[in-house]
C-alpha cells in the first residue's frame, strides 16, 4: 500500500475542499470527508476509525483521536482543527479566539506524542492539521503577546525538550479566560517545523491554507 505522507493527505483536503457537491463548513464536515478519502485510498489494507477511544495519561480522564489508521499492527492517529473567519457572500462561521486555537493545535500535537502510552498501541506516526482562511495563524507571531509561545507562524521551528507556556500575564483576568484546561504548558518531543500550504482561493485577498505536521 502507499504511505499515507503528508504530501497525500494534502491532497485528500485539497479535493475535499474544492468538491462543487459539498461545500465544507464545519470541522466535522471535514473529518467525516478525510475520513471517507482514508478509506477509500487504504482500501481493505487499513481499518479507519472515528472518534478513537483512549485514556488520557496526563489526567486520567478519557479522549478521542479523530482520525485513527490501523495498519497491521501500526496505528496512524490524525487531529484535526477547523477555524474559520467570516467573509461576506460566504456561509462560514467566525470563530475568532485565534490564541486559543493555536493552543489547541499543540494540544493535538501533544496528544499524538503520547499516542502510546494512551492506547498501548504502537504510533506508526501521526499528523495534527490545521485547515482556516484566517491568514493570522500563519503569518502573525504573536511576538510580545500572552500566547506567542503556541504560535502556528509559517517556517516556525521547534525543538526537542521545549515546553510551550503562556508568557507573561497582562492582567489575571485575560489568563483566566484561557480556561483550567489550557493553562498548563506542552511538552515538544520532537523537532519541527511548521509548512503551510494554499488548499483553495475564495476571492482575491482570502484563501484557505492548511497546516499539516508529521508527529512522531
Amino acid at each position: 500500500m502507499e504511505e499515507i505522507s503528508r504530501t497525500k493527505l494534502l491532497e485528500m483536503i485539497q479535493k475535499v475542499m474544492r468538491d462543487s457537491k459539498q461545500v465544507i463548513r464545519c470541522e466535522d464536515q471535514l473529518k467525516l470527508a478525510l475520513a471517507w478519502e482514508l478509506k477509500k485510498f487504504c482500501d481493505d489494507k487499513a481499518n479507519i476509525y472515528l472518534e478513537y477511544a483512549a485514556k488520557n495519561t496526563l489526567n486520567g480522564g478519557h479522549l478521542y483521536y479523530d482520525i485513527v489508521t490501523e495498519i497491521g499492527s501500526e496505528y496512524i492517529p490524525i487531529e484535526l482543527k477547523f477555524k474559520t473567519k467570516s467573509i461576506k457572500n460566504f456561509e462560514y462561521s467566525n470563530h475568532a479566539a485565534q490564541n486559543l486555537g493555536r493552543y489547541d493545535f499543540w494540544a493535538d500535537v501533544e496528544r499524538i506524542q503520547n499516542f502510546k502510552a494512551n492506547t498501548g498501541k504502537t504510533l506508526m506516526k501521526g499528523y495534527a492539521i490545521l485547515v482556516t482562511n484566517d491568514s493570522v495563524y500563519w503569518e502573525k507571531s504573536g511576538e510580545g503577546f500572552m500566547y506567542e509561545n503556541f504560535s502556528t507562524k509559517d517556517e516556525r521551528e521547534l525543538h526537542e525538550g521545549e515546553t510551550l507556556i503562556w508568557t507573561e500575564k497582562p492582567n489575571h483576568d485575560v489568563f483566566n479566560a484561557v480556561g483550567v484546561k489550557r493553562k498548563r504548558g506542552i511538552a515538544i518531543k520532537n523537532n519541527y517545523t511548521l509548512n503551510w500550504d494554499e488548499i483553495m482561493t475564495l476571492t482575491k485577498k482570502i484563501k484557505f491554507e492548511t497546516l499539516i505536521l508529521e508527529v512522531k
